[in-house]
């Protein structure tokens, strides 16, 4: 049997050949680079977690040691949020500077941090009365040195009676909203 060339079928040919063209490539786009890319991540994701697994072998941490720092990290951003043992804590450093608080009110109510996930802000307004700014500044250092973690955010000064001196110092101090476990 003898094939002739003609027209229509150079012109089939043609059609052929792109039909099989476009097929492969689409095919390829299609089927095989989503498969090929998964697999890639795949891969790069076992990589992490060999790599992370890897850190954590050679920490060579004990136990204990891992419950002391969670204990530290829990004194920190306390579990609950217990204003009275923070403003007793406060309150002793502002005796210690020769500091009267004579305002302490809560700005806010309790919410979450938007910044940092399962961790809640409160935040408080404290008026204390000095007679040197030293004393004031050894409070804001002492503040900032607490086990648990506080912030000023804002702090303005006035003269008072008497030579004395009146600061507002707005604090914000944080907890967990969820106990952090083993």
């Amino acid at each position: 049997m003898r094939f002739n060339w003609n027209k229509e079928s150079a012109i089939l040919l043609i059609l052929s050949l792109f039909i099989l063209i476009g097929g492969s490539y689409y095919g390829h786009q299609l089927l095989v680079q989503p498969a090929r890319e998964t697999a890639n991540s795949s891969s790069r994701i076992l990589s992490n977690q060999d790599t992370l697994l890897k850190q954590v072998d050679s920490l060579n941490l004990s136990q204990q040691s891992l419950l002391n720092q969670l204990d530290t990290l829990n004194a920190s951003l306390p579990v609950t949020n217990n204003s009275s043992k923070w403003l007793a804590n406060i309150k002793k450093l502002a005796d210690n500077n020769n500091l009267v608080i004579y305002l302490f009110n809560a700005v806010e109510s309790t919410s979450d941090n938007e910044e940092i996930e399962n961790v809640e802000t409160h935040s408080y307004q404290l008026e204390v009365e000095y007679e040197n700014v030293n004393e004031l500044d050894k409070f804001v250092k002492e503040i900032y040195e607490l086990t648990q973690k506080t912030d000023i955010t804002s702090i303005s000064y006035e003269t008072g009676q008497n030579l004395s001196f009146k600061a507002t110092i707005f604090l914000n101090t944080y907890n967990q909203t969820s106990d952090l476990t083993e």
